[in-house]
């Protein structure tokens, strides 16, 4: 896995894997043009609203109806994703933006 700070990105090691909430695709896949050969691999998680503790009081007032699955999305579905993107079965997997938001972008 790689840190993050400041903006920069610092690589542990060859092989290493980056997943980065936040980041739209065009970063993913420009930091995975440049690390690729080196065997990094940078994906990015294009998430919805997380329904969370710290969200409970704003989840309130804002409406499902823009969003197709009709509900916020997880903790859990995200972090399953993330399991799967640093595991070997997403090995092949690089500069991919996965949009995980209930089918919000679709709209």
């Amino acid at each position: 896995m790689a840190s993050i700070r400041m903006g920069a990105i610092r690589f542990a090691n060859e092989g290493a894997k980056v997943v980065v909430a936040d980041w739209n695709g065009e970063d993913a896949e420009q930091v995975a043009a440049v690390h690729g050969e080196k065997g990094i691999k940078v994906n990015a998680i294009c998430r919805g609203t997380i329904r969370m503790p710290m969200t409970k009081e704003m989840l309130k007032t804002r409406p499902t109806d823009k969003i197709p699955v009709r509900r916020f999305e997880e903790v859990q579905e995200v972090a399953e994703l993330v399991v799967f993107l640093v595991s070997d079965q997403a090995k092949f997997m690089n500069g991919a933006a996965i949009s995980i938001d209930g089918g919000y972008t679709v709209l």
